[in-house]
């Protein structure tokens, strides 16, 4: 999640990163390759947070295998779908604040789980 939070932010200031010279993913690949990238890490990492909560249904773990669903793997799929969709510097920056409140939310499964 952490990659994907970079990636958004440099496609939100990928015209300020061109102006002053940086080499970064956005400026050299474009915008759109950038959140594409994004997207589609976003939602590699759904799928995978989903196979991990079948596997703690398995395991009994009830509670853990509910966080992990719609908690975290259904808001990230929905997620790779809004970074898909982004198209201005105000869809990139809500992008990031919501991804900073994703750290939170997997944060706080390490201390419920």
């Amino acid at each position: 999640v952490a990659l994907i939070r970079e990636l958004i932010k440099t496609a939100e200031d990928a015209k300020g990163d061109q102006a002053t010279g940086l080499k970064t993913f956005a400026v050299r690949f474009g915008t759109t390759k950038t959140k594409n990238l994004a997207a589609i890490l976003a939602g590699v990492s759904s799928l995978a947070l989903a196979a991990l909560s079948w596997l703690y249904w398995l395991l009994a773990n009830h509670f853990g295998a509910i966080y992990l669903a719609w908690i975290l793997a259904i808001p990230l799929l929905f997620g790779a779908g809004r970074i898909y969709k982004a198209q201005t510097k105000a869809d990139f920056s809500r992008l990031s604040l919501g991804l900073k409140i994703y750290f939170l939310l997997g944060l706080a499964w390490i201390f419920l789980v």
